[in-house]
């Protein structure tokens, strides 16, 4: 952060430094205070953005307010050098915009697919989840069903009621689990068109 905001002011001095000495706010050089801002929010984020966003309109305003209070400017650049200051102007930002957009791009396009990726990763999961949950759910079901048969032929008695009881509430556990892992599927399905 220390370095970069070295890196930004000194850049910042040369631009006004070039802008005052090649006619202040009409000074060709003044447009390139607009990359600071942008150089800062990929370096530095949010806070670098807003930081060197409010210096540069800062900057931009102080030219435009000596030119508004008729302030003598110099204007040291020859006509020669005018137009070199223009064809850099324009073929730099160019340049530098397109570089800074096309690595924006790049990065975001890598972003994506490792989300893609991760995605893909958690709904591999999620399927080998629910598929290992849901066999031992059918198993147990059937085993339940089982020993409520085998009791059924039993005598009824105190024990048999509470072993009645206890196979009913383990059926209606595992019948909401296995309701839970059909509505995941199904939203799983419908996420996957």
């Amino acid at each position: 952060l220390f370095v970069s905001s070295i890196m930004l002011g000194a850049g910042m001095i040369h631009q006004s430094s070039f802008s005052l000495y090649s006619g202040g706010f009409n000074s060709n050089c003044l447009i390139w205070l607009g990359i600071i801002p942008m150089l800062a929010g990929i370096i530095e984020g949010k806070r670098g953005v807003l930081l060197w966003g409010l210096l540069a309109i800062l900057t931009c305003t102080s030219f435009l307010l000596m030119d508004i209070l008729d302030y003598p400017l110099p204007d040291y650049l020859s006509h020669k050098g005018h137009l070199f200051s223009q064809a850099l102007l324009c073929f730099g930002y160019i340049f530098l915009s397109t570089t800074l957009i096309y690595i924006f791009l790049v990065m975001e396009e890598d972003n994506k697919n490792k989300l893609n990726d991760k995605s893909l990763k958690i709904k591999n999961l999620l399927r080998i989840v629910l598929h290992d949950i849901s066999n031992p759910l059918t198993i147990l079901n059937i085993q339940l069903k089982k020993i409520k048969k085998s009791i059924s032929v039993l005598e009824p008695n105190n024990t048999t009621l509470k072993l009645d009881k206890t196979i009913d509430n383990s059926k209606f556990a595992t019948s909401t689990i296995n309701e839970i892992i059909e509505n995941v599927r199904d939203m799983h399905a419908l996420e996957d068109g």
